[in-house]
């Protein structure tokens, strides 16, 4: 498969991100009515109960990819022998493993005291094989940076899926219905992808292609296994040794403060990667715009994370109802965490593109293993222990990526840091009088939305005095989109 034609950094991860904004932000309203009616028909412990197996799927789903599907888009010069052996490498893998974890159904029920965990494990095992066969498709769209194909195939997929587990969740399926929420969106991405993608799996399997990718996945494999063995084990310990319904709560604050990083990453992270392994040659433009991507993803996730931990309480409520507000007390916690993910989440891409896998394995190792040590002592007192412990992580976790970034990039801590918290001070001058309106406006709905609208607008005011060059160009790149045109004109005619 030849290079493709590279266009500018610029006008690539515009398209990206632009394609990322349409999809979250058609969805996010979508999404939020999905959750919130989900929440008031399903109670906290039975939504607890799909969560409780899993740490074994996403162990399986680590084992699958080995890592293949990022070593696939790093690879410029890929050929039709390498997609081939990486999609046959999936698909075999994937059988052996949803079959191990059909057979071990029951042990799960056993292990939990949840005899529907027998049945539900095995239609997840099922779909586990399914999706293993869009692997590949999914990758070479990212290397050919090509967003507009995934994001519209996975905006129809949700919408189809959200009515038809709403109803499945009002005639009381209970459970039932976030499980066949999983199997509709799943099967039918599932379809659409394998009808509009050009590339077509052929019986090849390359021996040499395969201790290729191996080289390169290997690693990685080895730290994804390292953080999910870590990030699930939370969910692990929670629903061994407290109620389905305290890890409903926990599952549901750390959804909810992961958002604003979660949709800022999912706009960009696609195209992060892809762009940078483009320049990677060209040292100075790569450390400039790695360190760009790192003040636009400050941008877009610490004044929103901030403000959830003033509002925790008001949002919760509002959102899910009275019965979820124990979630309230894990946000604020797990938000003070979250804020320094975004410059892991970054650090992590420039490790794949400089090909040093072998450094994203040791921080793994190093970071894992003090995660797992703190969330042990953390769960062994409450489940906020565990959200306490995550914190801690997420401090570590964001001093040790930062030093190996600057070790095999040359870029600084210091500068680092500095593009990330450039926005902390304005977002947390901003979001303060929330805590005044809060205090004196009785109604939880008037109050949520009289300081996030207040609050926004100190942000933005903040932002437009000191002339902050990433927000300007954000502002500029909204205002010159067909959406910001429309609302201009529209604000005009008014």
């Amino acid at each position: 498969m030849p290079l493709e034609y590279m266009g500018s950094v610029k006008q690539e991860t515009l398209n990206g991100v632009k394609w990322g904004m349409i999809q979250k932000f058609t969805m996010q309203p979508v999404q939020f009515l999905f959750g919130i009616l989900l929440a008031r028909l399903i109670t906290p412990a039975e939504m607890g109960i799909v969560g409780l197996t899993a740490i074994f799927f996403a162990v399986a789903a680590q084992l699958k990819d080995a890592g293949f599907g990022a070593a696939l888009i790093q690879k410029q010069d890929r050929t039709e022998e390498d997609c081939s052996t990486v999609f046959w490498y999936n698909v075999g893998v994937s059988a052996l493993l949803a079959l191990a974890l059909f057979m071990a159904a029951p042990w799960f029920a056993d292990f939990y005291h949840e005899p529907a965990l027998t049945d539900v494990s095995r239609v997840s095992a099922i779909m586990l094989l399914l999706n293993s066969t869009a692997g590949v498709h999914w990758a070479l769209y990212s290397a050919r940076r090509d967003f507009k194909t995934p994001a519209i195939v996975g905006m129809v997929s949700t919408l189809v899926a959200m009515p038809v587990t709403i109803w499945a969740a009002y005639v009381g399926w209970s459970y039932w219905a976030l499980v066949l929420q999983g199997v509709v969106s799943g099967a039918l991405s599932l379809i659409i992808i394998w009808i509009v993608s050009p590339w077509k799996p052929r019986f090849i399997f390359s021996l040499a292609s395969f201790r290729r990718f191996f080289s390169y996945g290997s690693k990685l494999l080895a730290s994804g296994m390292i953080w999910t063995v870590y990030s699930e084990s939370r969910t692990f310990l929670i629903g061994k040794f407290y109620s389905t319904a305290q890890l409903a709560f926990y599952t549901r604050a750390h959804h909810l403060c992961y958002m604003p990083v979660h949709y800022a990453t999912s706009m960009i992270g696609g195209v992060i990667f892809p762009v940078l392994s483009a320049i990677q040659d060209d040292e100075e433009r790569l450390l400039g715009v790695y360190s760009k991507y790192i003040r636009l993803i400050g941008l877009l996730t610490i004044w929103p994370m901030l403000l959830l931990v003033t509002n925790a309480d008001n949002v919760i409520y509002c959102l899910y109802g009275e019965n979820w507000l124990p979630a309230a007390f894990y946000a604020k916690i797990i938000c003070l965490g979250a804020l320094l993910d975004p410059l892991a989440y970054v650090a992590v891409q420039m490790f794949l593109v400089k090909g040093r896998t072998d450094l994203s394995l040791r921080r793994e190792i190093w970071l894992r293993s003090f995660a797992l040590v703190t969330m042990i002592i953390g769960a062994c007192h409450s489940v906020a222990g565990v959200c306490y412990a995550l914190v801690a992580a997420c401090v570590f976790n964001a001093f040790i990526s930062s030093y190996y970034v600057s070790k095999c990039s040359g870029i600084s801590m210091k500068r680092q840091a500095v593009d990330l918290w450039r926005y902390l001070l304005p977002a947390a001058m901003a979001v303060i009088p929330c805590y005044v309106i809060n205090s004196i406006v009785p109604n939880a709905y008037l109050a949520l939305l009289c300081s996030s609208v207040f609050s926004a607008a100190l942000f933005m005011g903040m932002m437009y005095i000191k002339r902050d060059p990433m927000a300007v160009e954000v502002y500029g790149t909204f205002m010159n989109s067909k959406i910001g045109k429309f609302i201009f004109r529209k604000s005009q005619s008014c």
